[in-house]
């Protein structure tokens, strides 16, 4: 049971460090070799990642991600994991202007120093624009 919360705690963990923008820290969620597909495209490897999301994230506009319905298939250490998630996006103190629903698979590794995200797949679902 343990290792179930530790990984479901990485999707909610990712998810604060894209809302408060502490995108250096994302390799505390993703293993050093990560790769994810998402509308951004296929990244490969942290630094990638985390450059790619910090320039492709405009400084005015902020988010705010909900995960939801998070199931974690583990098999010792490797796990598959899927969430919803509704994020939120605005400009500070406005309502928002962006609404997207996601559908997030991710693959889940044992590593020496805990849990990473080793894969992540990131399908946008529908998205409600103002």
């Amino acid at each position: 049971m343990t290792d179930r919360i530790e990984i479901a705690e990485l999707v909610a963990r990712l998810a604060w460090l894209l809302d408060e923008r502490r995108f250096d820290d994302l390799r505390t969620v993703y293993a050093p070799d990560a790769e994810t597909h998402s509308p951004r495209g296929t990244l490969r490897g942290i630094d990638e990642i985390v450059d790619v999301v910090r320039r492709t994230s405009p400084e005015e506009v902020l988010t705010q991600h909900f995960n939801t319905d998070v199931v974690v298939d583990l098999d010792g250490d490797h796990a598959e994991v899927s969430a919803h998630q509704l994020v939120y996006f605005f400009h500070q103190g406005e309502v928002p202007h962006r609404l997207a629903g996601l559908r997030t698979r991710y693959t889940a590794v044992r590593t020496p120093t805990g849990w990473r995200l080793a894969q992540a797949q990131i399908s946008p679902l529908w998205q409600r624009a103002k």
